[in-house]
């Protein structure tokens, strides 16, 4: 008769913090498989748009992550995740941040913008809407097969890196931002368009290095960057 002793070891310790919560998880198991599966979101407005204020700012973020596992494997997911396993392992971490910001008219009748809805001498503003949508992960199987990722959204900043290791597998991407900006009465930026998709695969196997990394950032100014590094090729 096979026994399997499988052992599941949760610590979560819960935290009031202005966005969301603290988690912290441990999972481990001797056999069997392993399905995780964590879904975050919130948003933010000094007046909430879904409830008729119109006159301010509003973001929404939200993560995913999801991950399954075969052969012994063990889990730490903290502000990042670490995964190691001596079987198969597919892991996907994704995320997203939606925000806008509607428009104040000049007036010159209206210096308290009172008309506007202030009454604080807030500037005008012209509309601008970002937009960020990623998906990233790792496929991999054998012995010494390891993930690790973080993924932040934080404000109008959305943030990805990844390590993975494994004797057959692969790290991916597929992520795309967009950010449409009015002109701001307060800096010299014009109405202004800008949008990117990024796309990246990379091979690992035992032959060459069997590790890869893929880091990824867009913050609230536009200042975009994507970064693939690795021993292997990024394959289209």
């Amino acid at each position: 008769m096979i026994r399997i002793i499988i052992a599941l070891i949760f610590c979560v310790v819960l935290c009031a913090l202005p966005s969301h919560g603290l988690v912290t998880s441990s999972v481990y198991s001797n056999g069997g498989s392993i399905i995780i599966n964590t879904d975050e979101s919130w948003e933010t407005s000094d007046n909430l748009m879904r409830f008729g204020t119109v006159n301010d700012s509003y973001i929404y973020g939200g993560t995913s992550q999801t991950i399954l596992t075969l052969g012994r494997t063990g889990i730490q997911k903290t502000d990042t995740t670490r995964v190691e396993t001596t079987g198969m392992l597919n892991a996907f971490d994704s995320a997203g941040m939606f925000s806008t910001q509607s428009n104040i008219p000049e007036s010159m009748c209206d210096q308290a913008n009172f008309i506007a809805g202030y009454g604080n001498g807030s500037s005008s503003r012209l509309p601008e809407t970002q937009t960020v949508e990623g998906l990233w992960g790792m496929m991999g199987s054998g012995e010494g097969t390891s993930y690790e990722s973080a993924v932040t959204v934080d404000d109008k900043t959305v943030s990805y890196s990844g390590v993975g290791t494994s004797p057959n597998g692969y790290l991916f991407e597929d992520v795309k931002g967009s950010l449409k900006s009015g002109l701001d009465t307060n800096s010299s930026l014009l109405q202004y368009s800008y949008s990117r998709h990024d796309h990246a695969l990379l091979r690992l196997n035992e032959t060459d290095s069997a590790s890869g990394a893929i880091d990824w950032l867009w913050d609230e100014s536009a200042d975009e960057s994507e970064a693939n590094v690795s021993d292997e090729e990024a394959q289209p």
